[in-house]
């Protein structure tokens, strides 16, 4: 008998073993875009939602997805909206919705599908319409890309960092106040370090994007309203000024879409 209570209490010991070892895991994996400290994947408020060698989380995020659907066949993908900066306004709706994407490098959500949030992504881009589509996403105002001009100051783009996300479905408030400086990551070597720098080798967009606490259903049925707001100053010149160019905010959540799966209006 004593034997068998020795036994019993080894397992447990080992079960608790293998989730300590688990979480420890995921704090080292997590060391990525955070400036060196630890963030840690589903824990706290700064969490990178994907990053790599996370596979059983991922598979974690499929088959939750795929119970809530039945005989939907979850794919991995994204959405992506874009809004022009304008010297005179801080707030942006971002509809996630439109019918048809404005221009190319937008995808919308169709109004039969679901799109499940894992994690989200906001970013800048300046936009110039003669290379439509080679733009890079930028995590913070890099001069080389938002370069100074009479009319734009740089520097005023910090002031979209110190701003917050909302996400509402319906009348159901799912993200109350992101803040925004969960999106922003300068790298160890910026790009005007021109002899070491090598473009967009040090990240990529899905590992500066952050888990939103849940998993978002959008439903194309549905009124889902994205906003990001940010802090005025006077004067302020966000506006890109150079001929054929558009300095961009980016909403770019990540997850999966489900095909034809969207409820019926008023469901």
């Amino acid at each position: 008998m004593l034997n068998l209570l020795i036994l019993s209490k080894m397992k447990k010991l080992l079960v608790l073993a293998k989730a300590i070892l688990f979480v420890v895991a995921v704090m080292i994996i997590g060391t990525i875009c955070s400036g060196g400290s630890l963030t840690v994947f589903g824990l706290g408020s700064g969490m990178l939602a994907v990053m790599p060698g996370m596979v059983t989380l991922d598979r974690e995020y499929f088959q939750q997805v795929k119970s809530t659907f039945g005989q939907g066949v979850p794919s991995p993908s994204f959405l992506r909206i874009e809004q022009t900066l304008a010297n005179t306004k801080t707030r942006y709706k971002f509809d996630v919705k439109k019918s048809e994407a404005t221009v190319a490098t937008e995808r919308t959500l169709d109004r039969n599908d679901v799109f499940v949030i894992t994690h989200v992504g906001v970013y800048l881009i300046a936009q110039v319409s003669t290379t439509l589509g080679a733009e890079v996403l930028q995590t913070y105002p890099n001069t080389d890309i938002f370069v100074s001009a009479t009319g734009f100051t740089p520097a005023h783009l910090e002031l979209i960092y110190n701003g917050w996300l909302e996400l509402k479905i319906g009348s159901k408030v799912n993200i109350e106040a992101m803040d925004m400086q969960k999106f922003r990551f300068v790298p160890t070597t910026q790009q005007h370090a021109a002899t070491t720098y090598l473009l967009n080798t040090e990240w990529n967009a899905e590992e500066c994007s952050f888990w939103p606490g849940a998993l978002i259903h959008l439903h194309g049925t549905q009124n889902i309203e994205v906003y990001i707001e940010f802090p005025s100053i006077a004067s302020m010149q966000i506006a890109a000024v150079a001929s054929n160019t558009n300095n961009k905010l980016v909403f770019m959540p990540f997850g999966y879409l489900i095909k034809n799966a969207a409820k019926p209006l008023g469901a």
